[in-house]
């Protein structure tokens, strides 16, 4: 109630919800529950406020996103608690623009995303698991974007076959085995 924006950018199984609204104080990120009875307001502490994202939710109630570091200025990516008050953040090892960090969530807590260099203006998705171990998933030779995950490690996503010009997108599955 009373927001001009909202966007939804996950649910997991049991019909939790997560995204984002606008109101006259900003912009937030919610979580409602299963039964629509509650919406709870998540901004993480320490990061720049309107700058924290909640791309994905799983069926554990992680979640996971970006947020703007407000003593550093620098974009971070975080795994969290469904209601906000725990999260850890990790770094994808470069800058990255719009478009780039989690995607998806698995419920092993293996996170997809992916990474917009902004200095090299190219992108490839990664994978993190939940020790913080990040590799880089690049389908050669265009842009690689990572969108979800299933919890037996099957990453799918898209990318760009002839390179950032080009206006064809291809899809991909990437099997764990």
């Amino acid at each position: 109630p009373g927001a001009t924006a909202t966007i939804v950018a996950g649910m997991n199984n049991a019909g939790q919800i997560v995204g984002s609204y606008t109101d006259a104080k900003g912009t937030h990120n919610f979580l409602r529950s299963a039964d629509g009875s509650t919406y709870t307001t998540i901004d993480l502490a320490g990061a720049t406020p309107g700058t924290t994202t909640i791309d994905a939710i799983n069926n554990a109630g992680q979640i996971a996103g970006t947020y703007i570091d407000a003593s550093t200025g620098f974009t971070r990516c975080y795994v969290g608690s469904a209601d906000g008050s725990t999260f850890t953040p990790f770094d994808l090892g470069v800058e990255f623009g719009p478009g780039g960090g989690p995607k998806g969530m698995n419920d092993n807590g293996e996170v997809v995303g992916a990474i917009h260099e902004v200095s090299a203006d190219a992108a490839q998705g990664f994978v993190r698991t939940p020790d913080g171990t990040i590799t880089a998933i690049g389908v050669p030779p265009g842009g690689t974007r990572v969108r979800g995950i299933d919890n037996n490690g099957d990453i799918v996503g898209w990318y760009i076959p002839g390179g950032s010009e080009s206006p064809v997108f291809d899809g991909f599955i990437r099997n764990s085995a």
